[in-house]
């Protein structure tokens, strides 16, 4: 029996469900994430539009960044603080960061290397969504304050979509393509758990993830919304129009996952 604790790396997606994951296992007491959800550690350091949350220097910082500072610089420093985390009633922890959706194979095998090499089980969870609504969703998100004080129309909303799911930024969150063989090439299918927002609040996906984690989510609140934003439908020639752009995701999620060709219809 492996009674190694577990760390679980979350890889995204962005706008799939991963805050509402993490909302519900910080509420198990054998769970200890420690001080953020998101670390962005490893997207800051090999993914070029995400070197904004570089810590260049600890100097005048508070204390979130001081941490960051030390994890992107030391070798050692992210290991060991997620470690410092365990204790004997603390067996889990872990970092949930949506754009490590964009690590390679060799970045992902790095960050796993060095955490088995403390002593952790790493087990990586990666959820995600039919790529036209995650998009829209995430738009949305970005323009919450504007959508909830009324300064925003939705056809001004709808005229920047087009150009928003275009930037590299974005198809990085959306290129499962990319993201499911390189989490393939670094991890071992029983340490892989791959789902969907579409079936994630359901008995049967909570009941897989229970035992994939070895925890017990029976008081996991399926009905509870985290960043959610107001609902405003997208036009359909707007969504085939985007479907038509990521088509080369859909065709390999419709082989590698034939659910999502039920679960992504327009």
């Amino acid at each position: 029996m492996n009674n190694q604790p577990v760390f679980i790396l979350g890889v995204g997606a962005q706008k799939a469900g991963t805050s509402w994951l993490y909302k519900q296992l910080s509420q198990v007491s054998s769970v200890n994430f420690g001080v953020l959800k998101e670390y962005h550690i490893w997207d800051a350091l090999h993914i070029e539009h995400c070197s904004r949350w570089i810590v260049d220097n600890a100097l005048d910082k508070n204390p979130l960044e001081i941490l960051r500072y030390l994890m992107q610089k030391s070798e050692d420093a992210y290991e060991r603080y997620f470690f410092g985390l365990i204790d004997e009633k603390t067996r889990l922890t872990g970092d949930i960061t949506p754009s490590y959706a964009a690590l390679n194979t060799n970045q992902l095998k790095e960050v796993k290397l060095r955490l088995e090499n403390i002593g952790f089980t790493v087990k990586v969870i990666f959820l995600m969504r039919d790529p036209v609504s995650r998009n829209w969703s995430a738009l949305r998100f970005y323009n919450r304050q504007a959508i909830n004080k009324g300064s925003i129309s939705v056809s001004e909303l709808v005229d920047q979509f087009e150009q928003f799911y275009s930037s590299q930024g974005v198809t990085d969150r959306v290129s499962y393509d990319k993201t499911i063989p390189a989490i393939y090439g670094a991890f071992d299918r029983a340490n892989i758990f791959i789902s969907f927002y579409e079936t994630l609040f359901t008995e049967n996906t909570m009941t897989l993830l229970s035992k994939f984690l070895d925890i017990d989510i029976s008081e996991f609140d399926a009905s509870e919304k985290i960043n959610a934003t107001k609902s405003i439908d997208l036009p359909k020639d707007h969504y085939d129009r985007c479907r038509e752009y990521f088509s080369g995701i859909y065709t390999f999620c419709e082989k590698e996952f034939p659910e999502t060709k039920r679960l992504w219809k327009s």
